[in-house]
């Protein structure tokens, strides 16, 4: 009578798209924005335009490579490697300040805060990309 729906845990763990796993995701977005932070440390902008684009590629392979049974890191992951991509890339710069605490503190902070449009940019872009895919196999499996 009623027709039997799947769950994310019913789904093979290689879907009929491929996909790399979560952590290969996350991954992906922290070297990309640390490789480009180094860039943007060498040309002086600090967390600039160079990290905010590498990050916004990560959040496509987030978003979009992502398996499907891991499909909730696309919504959550996004903002926690942004941060991490921060506080990595301050803590290399700031190696060696007789303030450092001070000093990445202040270089935290402001980074998060001069890097918010590319932290949403790049949310959304992981947010939206993962809701596309989550629709399309619901509604493969109709």
């Amino acid at each position: 009578m009623f027709a039997q729906t799947r769950t994310f845990e019913d789904a093979p763990s290689q879907p009929s798209g491929g996909g790399i796993p979560w952590y290969a995701a996350v991954i992906t977005v922290v070297v990309l924005g640390l490789a480009a932070s180094i860039i943007d440390w060498v040309i002086g902008e600090g967390v600039g335009v160079a990290t905010g684009i590498a990050f916004l590629i990560g959040c496509v392979v987030l978003g979009g490579r992502v398996r499907i049974e891991h499909i909730v890191v696309g919504f959550v992951a996004a903002p926690v490697c942004f941060a991490a991509i921060v506080a990595i890339s301050g803590a290399i710069q700031m190696f060696g300040d007789d303030r450092f605490g001070t000093a990445f503190r202040v270089f935290w902070t402001y980074a998060l805060i001069s890097g918010a449009p590319w932290l949403f940019t790049g949310t959304a872009i992981s947010v939206l990309l993962a809701f596309a895919r989550v629709v399309r196999w619901r509604r493969g499996q109709r």
